[in-house]
Protein backbone atom coordinates (compact mmCIF):
# COMPACT_ATOMS: atom_id res chain seq x y z
CA UNK A 1 0.00 0.00 0.00
CA UNK A 2 1.43 3.32 -0.84
CA UNK A 3 1.71 6.14 1.51
CA UNK A 4 -1.15 8.39 -0.29
CA UNK A 5 -3.45 5.25 0.16
CA UNK A 6 -2.64 4.90 3.83
CA UNK A 7 -3.07 8.64 4.21
CA UNK A 8 -6.39 8.55 2.66
CA UNK A 9 -7.89 6.04 5.33
CA UNK A 10 -8.20 8.01 7.62
CA UNK A 11 -10.81 7.15 10.74
CA UNK A 12 -11.16 6.35 13.19
CA UNK A 13 -10.02 2.55 12.49
CA UNK A 14 -6.44 3.32 11.23
CA UNK A 15 -4.14 6.68 11.60
CA UNK A 16 -0.86 7.06 9.47
CA UNK A 17 2.11 7.18 11.39
CA UNK A 18 5.63 7.76 10.06
CA UNK A 19 8.01 5.08 11.92
CA UNK A 20 11.38 5.37 10.98
CA UNK A 21 11.28 6.48 7.56
CA UNK A 22 8.10 4.40 6.41
CA UNK A 23 4.64 4.38 7.24
CA UNK A 24 2.58 2.00 8.91
CA UNK A 25 -1.16 2.00 10.63
CA UNK A 26 -2.12 2.01 14.18
CA UNK A 27 -5.23 0.43 14.98
CA UNK A 28 -7.20 2.95 17.54
CA UNK A 29 -11.02 1.07 17.49
CA UNK A 30 -11.15 -1.66 20.40
CA UNK A 31 -11.89 -5.01 19.36
CA UNK A 32 -13.38 -7.67 21.62
CA UNK A 33 -10.75 -10.00 21.43
CA UNK A 34 -8.21 -7.56 22.18
CA UNK A 35 -6.99 -6.71 25.74
CA UNK A 36 -7.83 -3.63 27.25
CA UNK A 37 -6.62 -1.53 30.38
CA UNK A 38 -8.26 1.13 32.23
CA UNK A 39 -6.36 4.31 33.39
CA UNK A 40 -7.82 6.38 36.45
CA UNK A 41 -7.10 9.62 37.60
CA UNK A 42 -9.46 9.17 41.10
CA UNK A 43 -9.20 12.60 42.19
CA UNK A 44 -11.18 13.31 39.25
CA UNK A 45 -13.76 10.38 39.01
CA UNK A 46 -12.44 9.98 35.53
CA UNK A 47 -11.07 6.69 33.61
CA UNK A 48 -10.07 5.98 30.13
CA UNK A 49 -9.87 2.66 27.96
CA UNK A 50 -6.75 1.63 25.98
CA UNK A 51 -6.21 -1.33 23.56
CA UNK A 52 -3.10 -3.23 23.73
CA UNK A 53 -1.38 -3.20 20.17
CA UNK A 54 -0.55 -6.96 21.20
CA UNK A 55 0.18 -7.47 17.03
CA UNK A 56 2.96 -4.24 17.19
CA UNK A 57 4.99 -5.05 20.57
CA UNK A 58 3.40 -8.45 22.01
CA UNK A 59 6.68 -8.92 24.48
CA UNK A 60 5.60 -5.41 25.97
CA UNK A 61 2.04 -6.19 26.23
CA UNK A 62 2.14 -10.12 27.73
CA UNK A 63 4.79 -8.05 30.57
CA UNK A 64 2.58 -5.18 30.97
CA UNK A 65 -0.69 -7.75 31.24
CA UNK A 66 1.19 -9.56 33.68
CA UNK A 67 2.36 -6.67 35.75
CA UNK A 68 -1.44 -5.74 35.98
CA UNK A 69 -2.48 -9.04 37.82
CA UNK A 70 -2.86 -6.88 40.57
CA UNK A 71 -3.69 -2.73 39.85
CA UNK A 72 -0.86 -0.47 39.83
CA UNK A 73 -1.48 2.84 41.78
CA UNK A 74 1.47 5.56 41.03
CA UNK A 75 1.42 9.41 40.83
CA UNK A 76 1.23 10.90 37.52
CA UNK A 77 3.00 13.68 36.62
CA UNK A 78 3.12 16.10 33.75
CA UNK A 79 6.34 16.12 31.84
CA UNK A 80 8.64 19.13 31.75
CA UNK A 81 10.18 18.85 27.90
CA UNK A 82 7.84 16.08 26.62
CA UNK A 83 5.00 17.76 25.65
CA UNK A 84 1.55 17.17 26.71
CA UNK A 85 2.68 13.78 27.90
CA UNK A 86 1.98 12.32 32.05
CA UNK A 87 3.70 9.61 33.32
CA UNK A 88 3.70 7.32 36.41
CA UNK A 89 6.68 5.16 37.65
CA UNK A 90 5.75 1.19 37.61
CA UNK A 91 7.47 -1.14 39.33
CA UNK A 92 10.37 -2.83 37.67
CA UNK A 93 9.70 -5.96 35.47
CA UNK A 94 11.61 -8.91 36.24
CA UNK A 95 12.38 -9.36 32.47
CA UNK A 96 14.29 -7.40 30.00
CA UNK A 97 11.64 -6.48 27.40
CA UNK A 98 13.13 -6.14 23.80
CA UNK A 99 12.58 -2.90 21.72
CA UNK A 100 9.34 -3.25 20.12
CA UNK A 101 6.95 -0.58 17.93
CA UNK A 102 9.44 1.81 19.13
CA UNK A 103 9.13 5.84 18.27
CA UNK A 104 10.04 8.94 19.91
CA UNK A 105 7.38 10.95 18.13
CA UNK A 106 4.42 9.59 20.03
CA UNK A 107 0.48 10.37 18.62
CA UNK A 108 -1.85 11.86 21.31
CA UNK A 109 -3.84 8.60 23.30
CA UNK A 110 -0.57 6.78 22.86
CA UNK A 111 1.09 5.07 25.51
CA UNK A 112 4.73 4.25 25.93
CA UNK A 113 6.70 1.80 28.02
CA UNK A 114 10.28 3.28 29.54
CA UNK A 115 12.66 1.92 31.11
CA UNK A 116 16.18 3.15 31.88
CA UNK A 117 18.68 0.60 33.86
CA UNK A 118 20.81 1.78 36.94
CA UNK A 119 22.91 5.19 36.53
CA UNK A 120 21.28 5.83 32.92
CA UNK A 121 19.20 9.04 34.44
CA UNK A 122 21.36 12.03 36.05
CA UNK A 123 22.30 11.29 39.75
CA UNK A 124 19.92 14.69 40.46
CA UNK A 125 17.18 12.45 39.62
CA UNK A 126 17.93 10.79 42.56
CA UNK A 127 17.21 6.98 40.84
CA UNK A 128 20.31 4.92 40.86
CA UNK A 129 18.38 2.00 40.89
CA UNK A 130 16.84 2.73 37.58
CA UNK A 131 13.46 3.86 36.49
CA UNK A 132 10.41 2.33 34.86
CA UNK A 133 7.43 4.17 33.68
CA UNK A 134 4.16 4.12 31.55
CA UNK A 135 4.27 7.82 29.80
CA UNK A 136 0.51 8.62 27.93
CA UNK A 137 0.40 11.22 25.39
CA UNK A 138 -2.67 13.30 25.20
CA UNK A 139 -1.24 15.56 22.61
CA UNK A 140 0.24 16.10 19.09
CA UNK A 141 3.20 18.23 19.98
CA UNK A 142 5.29 15.70 22.04
CA UNK A 143 8.37 13.67 21.52
CA UNK A 144 9.35 11.05 23.77
CA UNK A 145 12.46 13.19 26.10
CA UNK A 146 14.54 12.18 29.20
CA UNK A 147 16.24 15.24 30.79
CA UNK A 148 19.34 14.50 30.30
CA UNK A 149 19.16 11.70 28.20
CA UNK A 150 17.25 13.86 25.05
CA UNK A 151 15.44 11.24 22.63
CA UNK A 152 14.68 8.09 23.78
CA UNK A 153 13.12 5.71 21.54
CA UNK A 154 10.28 3.71 23.60
CA UNK A 155 7.87 0.79 23.04
CA UNK A 156 4.33 1.98 22.02
CA UNK A 157 2.04 -0.87 23.50
CA UNK A 158 -1.38 0.78 24.06
CA UNK A 159 -3.82 3.53 22.18
CA UNK A 160 -6.57 5.05 24.19
CA UNK A 161 -9.75 3.91 22.57
CA UNK A 162 -12.25 5.67 25.06
CA UNK A 163 -12.00 9.31 26.43
CA UNK A 164 -9.00 10.85 25.31
CA UNK A 165 -10.66 14.51 25.16
CA UNK A 166 -11.64 14.73 29.13
CA UNK A 167 -8.51 12.64 29.92
CA UNK A 168 -6.45 15.27 27.90
CA UNK A 169 -8.26 17.89 29.78
CA UNK A 170 -7.53 16.04 33.10
CA UNK A 171 -3.83 15.78 32.16
CA UNK A 172 -3.93 19.80 31.60
CA UNK A 173 -5.25 20.29 34.50
CA UNK A 174 -2.36 18.12 36.00
CA UNK A 175 -0.17 20.75 34.37
CA UNK A 176 -1.51 23.84 36.09
CA UNK A 177 -2.41 21.85 39.43
CA UNK A 178 0.28 19.17 40.11
CA UNK A 179 0.69 15.71 40.57
CA UNK A 180 -1.98 13.23 41.44
CA UNK A 181 -2.62 9.91 42.45
CA UNK A 182 -3.05 7.25 39.14
CA UNK A 183 -4.42 3.57 38.64
CA UNK A 184 -3.62 1.24 35.96
CA UNK A 185 -5.42 -1.74 35.87
CA UNK A 186 -6.48 -4.50 34.02
CA UNK A 187 -10.15 -3.73 31.82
Amino acid sequence: MSVPEVMGQQNEARQPRLFYGRWHAVRARASELARQIEITLPKRNLSATAQLLEDQAPKTCDAVWKLLEKPVESTAIHAIRAGREIYCEIPHLPERIPPENLTIYPLAGEILYFHFPPYMLPSELGKPQGFTEFAIYYGRDSVADCIGVGPTPSNCFATIVSNLKQLAEACERIHLEGAERIVVRRK
